[in-house]
């Protein structure tokens, strides 16, 4: 064989090697890719499957909501007297408070004001353990039209890190006066089994992308941080 065809054989022959060993490399990446991703993937169903623990201190009169419960009116969050962290926090807590009983689509909502309850009962913010006026319940089904009333208290709240957020939620019955379903829990970032459970809500809620790094960002925000209790705690709602 000539020098001249070896060479024109060698320059045909050059570019297919290249693209040959071009397309190993690809697939041995590819592969490496799936091989980092699918243990990652399968350890993160598992571990929001079997970690996620819901509050111990509920109460439920039945599994199931009555059926003629359909418009609920939620009152102003509460805190201790005296309680400033709380006090300053529930301006930003309640519109989450608000946003989760929307998603989990069970009742109608009607918001009331602090302005709505200081005019139609002369006190803009009553707690469910407090004892209220007698035509209480029967002055809200009046003006509202609804069938129960959501009281919430927030206590304790601390906003700094690490953050303490404790709910005491009750929904009453307003025809039948009767508590339907109670629930209280306190929430503390610094119990790491709390913290690992806010940050497995944290990365599935789409704040994340599943490459970004393990900030915790959840821990240090106390709107992120709300929403993760308020999650947790209305998952225990009797079912419609």
């Amino acid at each position: 064989m000539s020098t001249r065809l070896q060479v024109s054989i060698a320059r045909e022959s050059f570019p297919k090697i290249v693209q040959r060993s071009a397309q190993i490399v690809f697939r041995r990446v590819w592969i490496v890719l799936i091989l980092l991703l699918v243990p990652s993937c399968a350890t993160r169903h598992r571990s929001t499957a079997a970690d996620v623990h819901l509050p111990d201190n509920v109460y439920k009169t039945s599994p199931y909501l009555p059926p003629d419960l359909r418009r609920v009116a939620v009152l102003p969050i509460t805190v201790e007297r005296g309680d400033w962290e709380a006090d300053a926090g529930r301006e930003q807590i309640e519109p989450v408070l608000h946003e989760e009983l929307g998603r989990v689509k069970k009742f109608e909502l009607i918001i009331v004001t602090a302005q709505q309850l200081e005019l139609w009962t002369g006190k803009g913010s009553w707690q469910a353990d407090e004892k209220l006026p007698a035509l209480f319940l029967a002055k809200l089904r009046e003006k509202l039209e609804c069938d129960g009333v959501l009281f919430s208290h927030l206590r304790p709240y601390h906003a700094f890190h690490p953050m303490v957020l404790g709910w005491n939620l009750k929904l009453v019955d307003v025809r039948r006066q009767a508590i339907l379903w109670s629930a209280e829990e306190t929430y503390d970032a610094a119990q790491p089994p709390t913290a690992a459970q806010a940050k497995r809500f944290e990365n599935g809620s789409g704040w994340r992308t599943w490459f970004s790094s393990d900030s915790g960002s959840i821990l240090l925000s106390p709107r992120q941080f709300s929403q993760f209790t308020l999650n947790n705690l209305l998952a225990t709602l009797p079912e419609r």
